[in-house]
């Protein structure tokens, strides 16, 4: 007797590594504000997913705006990165940015 399978929501894509498509829209989420947990359903996979792909693979991003070496209390709750902060492109943020990049993370 086979067992059966638990069907998800998730069923037609569960690949085990995020591709690199996945990754760009990952990017393009966060740049425009979304939740993780909206960002999984766009690409079919689990919010804690999408959660630890971000934490993991975020990366300082320094300029010459960044004076402050302490880390920006945002970044404390999700996303957990700069990429759709309103001040990220402004002089008024002292922080060190971090963002998630999708080729940097492949």
């Amino acid at each position: 007797m086979q067992k059966e399978k638990k069907s998800t929501h998730m069923t037609e894509k569960r690949n085990k590594h995020m591709t690199l498509e996945d990754r760009i829209e990952i990017q393009t989420c966060l740049r425009s504000g979304m939740t993780f947990k909206a960002i999984a359903r766009r690409i079919c996979k689990d919010p804690t997913t999408v959660s630890r792909e971000v934490k993991a693979r975020s990366a300082p991003h320094r300029s010459a705006f960044s004076t402050l070496e302490e880390a920006c209390p945002l970044l404390l709750r999700a996303p957990f990165v700069c990429n759709g902060c309103a001040k990220r492109s402004h002089a008024s943020c002292r922080f060190v940015r971090w963002l998630y990049t999708a080729r940097a993370a492949r």
